[in-house]
């Protein structure tokens, strides 16, 4: 539907996607699991499912961890954690 459009759309789309991984995924290891994603606002509503390094992986985004750790129904193994914060958003207090 995007005709002539599609193509530099789908550009534009593929390389926000790779340029998003490269910032917020590469500093990590990430192995081949799942991801659980406690953002903000800002991140929370990212689709993090089109990010390169997420393909077919199971991606959860919660509101805090507690809340998703009460609703995680099955642990299969011992999980890697590992925790990262980010700049504070503009304007915040701190």
């Amino acid at each position: 539907h995007l005709g002539a459009m599609r193509s530099s759309v789908l550009g534009s789309l593929k390389s926000g996607a790779e340029q998003l991984d490269r910032l917020l995924l590469s500093p990590w290891r990430l192995d081949a699991g799942g991801l659980v994603v406690v953002a903000g606002a800002e991140l929370a509503g990212l689709p993090w499912s089109l990010l390169p390094r997420m393909s077919g992986r199971p991606v959860n985004v919660a509101r805090s961890l507690t809340g998703w750790a009460a609703r995680a129904t099955e642990v299969t193994a011992a999980p890697r954690v590992t925790v990262c914060t980010g700049p504070r958003p503009v304007g915040s207090p701190g």
